[in-house]
């Protein structure tokens, strides 16, 4: 029986990956979803990643124990988000 050659295309249409991406793969391709993005819900990130709704949560779960994002109803928000929202005092005011 031939290997199976498959590949997926994500739906920015910048990368090609195995049909099951590593899981190192897919937070990768997460954590490039929250740049410049407060919010993500679940079903942005599944059109994006083309994952299962278990395996996105799972990915969540493990970038929030990395402090990167935190999980809400219904999605994630990044954690660095809320830091740069506030503007801070320069040092010149």
């Amino acid at each position: 029986m031939p290997a199976r050659e498959s590949s997926v295309q994500y739906n920015n249409g910048t990368r090609k990956s195995p049909a099951w991406p590593l899981a190192a793969e897919r937070r990768e391709a997460l954590r490039r979803l929250f740049a410049g993005r407060v919010h993500l819900s679940i079903g942005e990130i599944q059109s994006e990643l083309l994952a299962s709704l278990a395996t996105i949560r799972r990915d969540l779960m493990a970038l929030e124990r990395q402090g990167i994002v935190s999980r809400v109803h219904g999605g994630a928000v990044a954690c660095l988000a809320t830091e740069t929202a506030v503007p801070t005092p320069s040092a010149n005011e």
